[in-house]
């Protein structure tokens, strides 16, 4: 059994001590890096059109985007709400666009110094079936879309509480 001398601050090992600073000086660079990595990307992303469609009962909504991005999606109550929170993002839609189906309107504008939001004003209740990302592709550019069902009172409402909590403990909206 060999015997190893070792300095103790704190109660701890030195080492230990070293390698917690050395970690926690190591994630404060890596989040100031990553964050200004995520704002210089963001600002060249830009919102090219945007579409509404209806299949049955059902509406689609389709953001036609520069580069891919994964927003944070939620929906909010009184009145019925879907939001859609992105990187910041040069708008670039110069025409009036017809709402269909689910969604009595929109309105869209930077929320805060990283963070655009559209938000869909609905008709009647209804909830995210589907959301996702689909690549530039045979002349199309980076879409990411988002299919509404209608939905009950109830249905809805916890719809809405599981997108508060998962709010929450979600991240930002990235770049991809």
């Amino acid at each position: 059994m060999s015997w190893k001398l070792v300095k103790r601050v704190n109660g701890l090992d030195a080492t230990r001590v070293y390698t917690l600073r050395y970690t926690s000086v190591l994630l404060s660079l890596l989040v100031w890096f990553g964050s200004f990595s995520y704002a210089v990307a963001a600002q060249d992303i830009e919102v090219a059109d945007i579409r509404f469609g209806q299949n049955g009962k059902d509406t689609r909504f389709v953001l036609d985007l520069s580069a891919p991005v994964k927003p944070r999606v939620f929906l909010l109550a009184n009145p019925s709400r879907i939001v859609i929170d992105m990187p910041e993002v040069k708008w670039r839609v110069n025409k009036d666009i017809k709402t269909q189906g689910l969604i009595a309107g929109f309105r869209h504008g930077l929320f805060s110094s990283d963070t655009y939001r559209i938000v869909l004003d609905l008709k009647q209740p209804a909830i995210v079936k589907s959301a996702f990302q689909l690549p530039a592709k045979n002349g199309y550019s980076d879409r990411y879309v988002i299919d509404l069902s209608p939905a009950g009172g109830a249905v809805f409402a916890k719809a809405v509480k599981a997108s508060r909590v998962a709010r929450l403990k979600a991240v930002r909206p990235t770049v991809v």
